[in-house]
């Protein structure tokens, strides 16, 4: 049921970033998976111009191999807490050597970064996010990006940065006025 589900939205996603493409002409890319995280581990894989579908399984292995820096959430005090605590030695780089190592031992990982941070830890390892998917949040980033590789023409590119700068400046005055802030 779950695979038909994600199947459904990859069709979707074709189907929107064939319209972008055909009015805009711009490249798109569309990340599907089972939580949110994976879904943005998707976007990622295939840029500037394709979908990625992540299965649970795939999504599992792939994250295992990913440095444990690279778990949200998981910055420097995090880091510096778990090494002091329980990685003096430095041996313990990925979120495969965390689950392999530390997954039974929720309580030690507990005592060096707390609780709360540790399960979430953990969890994210697995791939798993339960974290709710917000509607309208301001972006920390406002950007555009275009390759210009299908570019052919001066004209082409004055285009395509018009409708991108068009674009940013109504995100931009979106996000302002939302947030309470002036637009100079």
């Amino acid at each position: 049921m779950l695979r038909q589900f994600l199947m459904v939205c990859l069709q979707v996603s074709q189907e929107v970033r064939s319209r972008i493409m055909k009015e805009y002409r711009l490249t798109t890319c569309g990340g599907i998976g089972t939580s949110k995280l994976t879904a943005k581990l998707a976007a990622n894989m295939n840029k500037p111009n394709e979908e990625t579908v992540f299965f649970q399984s795939a999504a599992r292995a792939y994250i295992a191999s990913l440095p444990i820096r690279w778990v949200p959430s998981f910055g420097y005090v995090y880091h510096k807490r778990f090494t002091e605590k329980l990685d003096p030695a430095g041996e313990i780089k990925s979120c495969g050597d965390i689950l392999a190592l530390l997954e039974d031992k929720v309580g030690e990982l507990a005592e060096a970064i707390g609780q709360i941070p540790a399960e979430k830890f953990l969890v994210a390892c697995k791939g798993i996010d339960g974290s709710p998917v917000k509607e309208t949040v301001a972006p920390k980033v406002i950007m555009s990006e275009d390759s210009f590789l299908s570019s052919k023409a001066v004209s082409d590119i004055d285009r395509r940065l018009r409708f991108q700068v068009k674009e940013m400046l109504e995100r931009f005055s979106a996000d302002a006025t939302e947030d309470r802030k002036s637009v100079v």
